[in-house]
């Protein structure tokens, strides 16, 4: 639309969902002072919403689309936009269920809106080969102070890729190597293993296991 804005895809102007096209570096660097971030998925795009409680309750909203990486990789910018409002809780949660029914709608799949992960630290956002990746803080420890400030260990992390699903399951195929000879043959004997018997090794190993 008019202005350098536009509507979130399946979504109506009067929704109150409009992302402005602000430099993605700037949405990268919001996104890094949150604590507490929520990120859902459809197949198109990734609704990061985030916020600091130690300094407003507001969550902000930032849309990563899901798109193969350029070809040049020296003018390209990562697919992040940040919205231009912010959302207490009721609106979050209305704003989700707005996305989940336009997702629907849109694409005919029943689950439509996706929750992927809680995060305590957004780390940025790297490129490897077959896509961007948002890159998470999702367990800290506090450890101390410096002056007034929280001092926090991160204790684990996960990378969560931005390509679409289809594509990025064939840019890995492409990439990784094939299963050794070892294994194949592996498999070609579990293949051959009568069906009792790898039904009995299932249940053996399942109550073995115990819960976690």
């Amino acid at each position: 639309t008019a202005g350098g804005e536009e509507t979130t895809p399946g979504l109506s102007a009067s929704s109150g969902i409009t992302l402005a096209r602000r430099a993605p570096m700037e949405a990268v660097a919001l996104a890094r002072g949150f604590s507490e971030l929520q990120l859902w998925e459809t197949p198109a795009t990734f609704y990061l919403f985030g916020r600091s409680p130690e300094r407003s309750r507001a969550w902000s909203l930032l849309k990563v689309r899901r798109e193969d990486p350029p070809e040049d990789p020296g003018g390209a910018s990562p697919p992040i936009e940040l919205d231009a409002g912010e959302y207490t809780d009721a609106e979050m949660r209305a704003l989700l269920q707005r996305l989940q029914l336009a997702t629907r709608a849109k694409t005919g799949h029943s689950q439509g809106l996706v929750f992927v992960l809680h995060a305590c630290a957004f780390l940025g956002m790297v490129r490897f080969l077959e896509s961007y990746y948002l890159h998470f803080a999702t367990r800290r420890e506090h450890v101390g102070l410096i002056g007034a400030r929280s001092v926090y260990r991160i204790d684990a992390t996960t990378l969560v890729p931005t390509a679409p699903p289809a594509e990025l399951a064939q840019r890995l195929s492409a990439v990784l190597p094939p299963p050794s000879a070892t294994l194949q043959r592996e498999r070609e004997r579990l293949e051959r293993t009568p069906s009792a018997g790898v039904a009995g090794s299932g249940a053996a190993s399942s109550a073995g296991a115990g819960p976690p």
